[in-house]
């Protein structure tokens, strides 16, 4: 598959719609423990940071996984921290809902088809089908 023509940004590969991509990820976030679910198959794209700790005496394994310049981290509310991070350093960080955490993870997702090409299309594919069959 060759990457076709682009407008403003946006990849125009036929199997990529961003409005789907972000309604997929919004319904598999209002899961309990749906940002986890999030987080941990982001971290599986190719490319992706990705560090685990331990954090505190009896608490559990903090995730945060890193696409490009953004990270995200599960809370313990349930939603999803988006940092923005530049040269190791973070800019800015934003506890958000899931309706427009799931708008942002398809803007980052829809940039690394820009950036990384239509090879980085199947591992996103995969990624929505899996997060829908967990939505339901």
């Amino acid at each position: 598959m060759t990457q076709g023509a682009q407008r403003g940004g946006e990849p125009t590969l036929p199997d990529f719609d961003r409005a789907h991509c972000a309604a997929v990820v919004t319904s598999a976030l209002q899961l309990a423990g749906g940002s986890e679910l999030v987080t941990g198959s982001l971290g599986a794209l190719p490319g992706a940071i990705v560090n685990r700790r331990r954090s505190g005496l009896l608490g559990g394994a903090s995730l945060k996984v890193q696409l490009d310049e953004w990270r995200y981290e599960p809370e313990p509310t349930g939603r999803l921290a988006v940092a923005h991070v530049v040269g190791g350093v973070v800019v800015a960080e934003n506890v958000m809902r899931p309706p427009e955490a799931g708008a942002h993870v398809a803007m980052v997702l829809s940039r690394q088809l820009n950036e990384h090409g239509p090879r980085m299309l199947p591992d996103i594919l995969a990624l929505l089908e899996g997060l829908a069959v967990a939505a339901g």
